[in-house]
C-alpha cells in the first residue's frame, strides 16, 4: 500500500556540516565519517558528521555567543521567512555541537577571540577531552559553551542545501547542510561510539571508491559530492554559496527486484507538487542503485 503524503511520519529537525580543506595535489578535501553498523538509522555507510536538534540548541542563552546573527537573517540565509524563526539559531548551534561531539571540531569558531585561546590549544591537543562527558550527559554543550565564552562567526558556516527524508520511511528528518571550511588549529577525531571511521578524501576519489564498493553512500552524500566535485578550490566553493538559495530536496523512492530508483524535485516524473521545480537538460535529476552503487541520470530512462 503506497503511504499518503499527510500519513507521513513527521521529521526531526537536524544538522549536517560537510566539512572541506584545500588539500596541495587534490584541490579540496572533505570529511566523511562512517556510522557504526549497530545504528538504527543509516547503519554502516559513510556520512558527513551531524544529528537532530536538541531543546538545548535553541535555548536563548545561546544568542551571546554568536554576536551579529538575529534570527531574522539566519532564517532569510536558511531559506525560509518564518517557519524557522524560533529554531533559526538552533540549527546553527546543532551542527557545531554535532560535530564536536562526532569528530572533536567546533566548525565556524571565530577566528580572533583571545578569550578561548586555551580552548583552541585543547582541540589540537586533545580534541576529545570534553566529548565523553557531553555523551554521558554528565556536561551539556550549552554549558561547555558558556563555560568557554565560545564566539562563533556563522559568516564561517554556510547553508548549502535542505534534504527531508523521503514520506515513505518510518524515521524522517528535515536536515539543514552547512559548508564549513577547517580551520588550520582543529583537526578531526571521531568518537569510536556512534562513528567507526574517518577520513578526508577528495569528492572525485570518494566517488570512485563508491562505484568500487567499498565505499557505501546515501542519495544525499553522493548527490552533495557529485556536485562538490566540480570545485577545483576551497575558496570558490565558499564564495559561490554566498548568493545562492539554498535547494530543499525531498527525494521521492521506488524499488524493484533489480534496482532502487531515488528521484529529485527537478526530474520531469517527480509527483509532490509542493517540492517540485523546473528540469533542465543536462541536470542531475535522479540516481539509480544498481548492486549497491548509485549512479547519476538525467531526466527519465
Amino acid at each position: 500500500m503506497t503511504l499518503k503524503k499527510n500519513e507521513a511520519k513527521k521529521p526531526f529537525d537536524a544538522s549536517t556540516v560537510i566539512l572541506v580543506r584545500s588539500h596541495p595535489k587534490e584541490s579540496i578535501q572533505v570529511l566523511l565519517v562512517r556510522r557504526h553498523q549497530n545504528q538504527s538509522f543509516m547503519p554502516d555507510v559513510y556520512v558527513f558528521p551531524g544529528g537532530k536538534l536538541e531543546k538545548d540548541d535553541c535555548d536563548p542563552d545561546l544568542e551571546k555567543l554568536a554576536p551579529g546573527s538575529s534570527k531574522e537573517d539566519l532564517c532569510q540565509k536558511l531559506g525560509e521567512s518564518d517557519l524557522f524563526l524560533s529554531k533559526s539559531l538552533g540549527f546553527y548551534f546543532a551542527a557545531i555541537r554535532e560535530t564536536y561531539e562526532e569528530v572533536g571540531i567546533l566548525p565556524g569558531l571565530a577566528k580572533k577571540n583571545e578569550q578561548i585561546s586555551g580552548l583552541e590549544l585543547l582541540l589540537q591537543t586533545d580534541p576529545a577531552k570534553y566529548r565523553t562527558q557531553l555523551h554521558s550527559g554528565f556536561i551539556s554543550f550549552k554549558d561547555l559553551a558558556l563555560k568557554h565564552n565560545l564566539k562563533f562567526n556563522f559568516e564561517l558556516l554556510l547553508p548549502y542545501s535542505r534534504w527531508i527524508t523521503p514520506i515513505e520511511k518510518p524515521v524522517r528528518f528535515d536536515t539543514i547542510f552547512f559548508i564549513a571550511k577547517l580551520s588550520d588549529n582543529q583537526k578531526a577525531s571521531h568518537d569510536r561510539i556512534e562513528l567507526t571511521e574517518s577520513l578526508w578524501i577528495s569528492p572525485s576519489e570518494a566517488l570512485k571508491r563508491h562505484q568500487a564498493k567499498n565505499l557505501p553512500l546515501m542519495p544525499p552524500t553522493f548527490k552533495t559530492l557529485l556536485e562538490l566535485a566540480e570545485y577545483n578550490c576551497v575558496d570558490h566553493l565558499m564564495k559561490s554559496l554566498n548568493s545562492s538559495r539554498i535547494p530543499i530536496i525531498l527525494p521521492e523512492l521506488f524499488n524493484s527486484a533489480k534496482k532502487q530508483l531515488a528521484i529529485f524535485p527537478n526530474d520531469p516524473e517527480y509527483s509532490l507538487q509542493n517540492y517540485k521545480i523546473p528540469f533542465y537538460s543536462g541536470d542531475i535529476s535522479r540516481l539509480i542503485n544498481k548492486n549497491g552503487a548509485w549512479q547519476a541520470k538525467s531526466g527519465p530512462l
